[in-house]
């Protein structure tokens, strides 16, 4: 549900953002049409009870939309080699937001922090958090293979890549803080009950 909505949202913003640019307001009847879907999908979700029917119905209209409304700026689309780079940008975004839900902590591949390699579901939390960001960056990158050109089609699908990286890496350290500060309270407690246990044990030998 979390992915469907940050898709939504990726296309909601690819459309506003375009058609400022552009001057064609196309993305503002877009967003008067996708934004409503993301408060259906909960109506959706009581009704029929089934997160996976909706899920696709909200998924199904919302490409549906973005493919009507990118039909409708076809006569900006440009092609040159950044649409390429932006391309590979696409792809490698698809692998990473699907695989990071499946990894388990490893030294190569997911959001790799001391926290998230010492508190498995901080990797956990972390590692979906970046899926459910980079799947919102995926309408935008689709967009922009078409819709610019030149430098700024390269610096702005760079950016798209980075962003949810540099997103999730503040979002691992936050909630990373707090599981080590957990953490950090138990061990102390644990600490206290042995250092008592001690003590005890320690004032029974000299009473006997």
């Amino acid at each position: 549900m979390k992915h469907i909505i940050s898709i939504t949202f990726g296309i909601v913003l690819s459309l506003l953002g375009f058609s400022v640019y552009y001057g064609d307001f196309v993305g503002f009847r877009a967003l008067f049409i996708v934004s409503p879907l993301i408060l259906a999908a909960f109506f959706i979700i009581k009704k029929i009870r089934t997160a996976k029917t909706s899920n696709i119905i909200l998924a199904i209209y919302a490409a549906a939309v973005y493919v009507y409304e990118m039909i409708h700026l076809h006569k900006f689309f440009y092609f040159d080699a950044f649409s390429i780079t932006v391309i590979v940008y696409l792809i490698i975004q698809i692998v990473f937001a699907v695989l990071a839900t499946k990894v388990e902590q490893n030294g190569t591949f997911g959001i790799r922090t001391p926290f998230t390699m010492d508190y498995k579901p901080v990797w956990k939390r972390s590692n979906d958090f970046m899926s459910i960001a980079q799947t919102s960056t995926i309408p935008l990158i689709l967009a922009l293979s078409v819709l610019s050109g030149g430098w700024p089609r390269f610096w702005l699908g760079t950016g798209f890549v980075l962003l949810p990286l540099v997103i999730s890496l503040l979002y691992s350290n936050i909630i990373g803080w707090k599981y080590h500060k957990a953490a950090e309270e138990r061990r102390k407690e644990e600490l206290k009950r042995q250092q008592e246990i001690e003590n005890g044990y320690q004032k029974w030998k000299r009473q006997l």
